[in-house]
C-alpha cells in the first residue's frame, strides 16, 4: 500500500472515530519519513541508533470537544525490521522517562506552553508496526474521558 493510500484509508478511519466521539478536527498536519533516530529523543532514540526503523508516519492533529475545548492528538506509526524489535521498543516507549517519537511541530507546540505529560498515553502493536498515541490540552478544558477516548481510538487506526 502506497505512503498516500495509507494516509488517506487512516484519515476515513479517524473521521468515523472523531464523529462517535462528538469531535471536530480543526486541524490536521501529516509527516512521512523513513528515519525514527532524527524523530525521536531520548533512550527511544538510542534504540532507533542500533535498531532502524522501516518508515515513520506521524500525524497532528487539534481537535475541538462541544463545549470549545481543544487538545492536540499525535499519532505515530513505526514500522521496524522485525516483530521482536516492535516489542522491545513497545516495552521501551511505555516505560516513563525513556523518551518518545517527537511529535510534528514539537518545538512550536511547547513554545506554546502545550505539554505532552504521557497521560493520557497508548500504544498498540500490530505484526511489525507499533502506534503511539498522546493527547495534550491546547485551550479550554477538554474532559479527561474524552482525551482518554481519542488516545484509546488513536491507536487503533
Amino acid at each position: 500500500m502506497s505512503v498516500q493510500a495509507r494516509n488517506s484509508s487512516r484519515r476515513a478511519k479517524a473521521d468515523q472515530e472523531w464523529k462517535r466521539l462528538r469531535l471536530r478536527t480543526v486541524r490536521e498536519a501529516v509527516d512521512n519519513a523513513a528515519d525514527c533516530a532524527v524523530h525521536s529523543y531520548g533512550e527511544v532514540q538510542r534504540f532507533f541508533l542500533a535498531h532502524p526503523c522501516r518508515s515513520l508516519d506521524r500525524t497532528l492533529l487539534t481537535l475541538a470537544d462541544p463545549d470549545g475545548g481543544t487538545f492536540v492528538l499525535s499519532i505515530s506509526w513505526v514500522r521496524t525490521r522485525s516483530r521482536s524489535d516492535t516489542a522491545d521498543l513497545q516495552r521501551l516507549i511505555d516505560t516513563d522517562g525513556t523518551g518518545s517519537i517527537a511529535p510534528l511541530a514539537f518545538s512550536a507546540l511547547k513554545a506554546r506552553g502545550v505539554r505532552f505529560t504521557g497521560t493520557p498515553f497508548q500504544s498498540r502493536r500490530s505484526g511489525d508496526t507499533l502506534v503511539v498515541a498522546e493527547a495534550a490540552t491546547v485551550s479550554g478544558t477538554p474532559g479527561a474521558s474524552l482525551m482518554e477516548g481519542s488516545v484509546a481510538a488513536a491507536s487503533r487506526l
